[in-house]
C-alpha cells in the first residue's frame, strides 16, 4: 500500500551572507475575519465596533522567499508552502514584494482542547 505525504517542507537559503541570490525578503499580509462574531449587526447600536478583530489584518516585513519571486507581478498567484494561496499586491515594486494571503490551507491537525 502506498500513501501520498501529507506535507513537503520547503527550505529558502538565507541571503544574509551574500553568498548565493536564493531568496530575496518581501513583506507578507495575512488576513483572518475582520469580526469576531459571526453576525456583528445583530449586536445593535454602535457595538458592532468592540466586534471588530484586531487580528484581522497582520503585517509581516523581513520574510523570506525564494528568488523566484522577483519577477512577480501584481495580481501573480502563488502557493506558498504549507501556508495558503497568495497573491502579489500591487503595493510591490522591484525592490520589495508584498504578497496577500487570499486563501490559508486547511489545518489537518486536531486541535486542542
Amino acid at each position: 500500500r502506498s500513501s501520498k505525504p501529507k506535507g513537503v517542507l520547503h527550505w529558502v537559503a538565507d541571503d544574509t551572507k551574500e553568498i548565493h541570490s536564493g531568496s530575496m525578503t518581501c513583506e507578507i499580509r495575512q488576513y483572518e475575519p475582520l469580526f469576531k462574531s459571526d453576525d456583528p449587526s445583530s449586536l445593535g447600536g454602535d457595538s458592532w465596533m468592540e466586534d471588530i478583530n484586531p487580528n484581522s489584518e497582520v503585517i509581516y516585513k523581513g520574510c523570506k522567499v525564494d528568488a523566484f519571486a522577483a519577477q512577480a507581478k501584481p495580481g501573480d498567484r502563488f502557493q506558498f508552502e504549507r501556508l495558503g494561496y497568495y497573491t502579489c499586491d500591487p503595493d510591490s515594486t522591484d525592490a520589495w514584494k508584498v504578497f496577500n494571503l487570499t486563501v490559508s490551507l486547511r489545518d489537518s491537525y486536531p486541535k486542542e482542547k
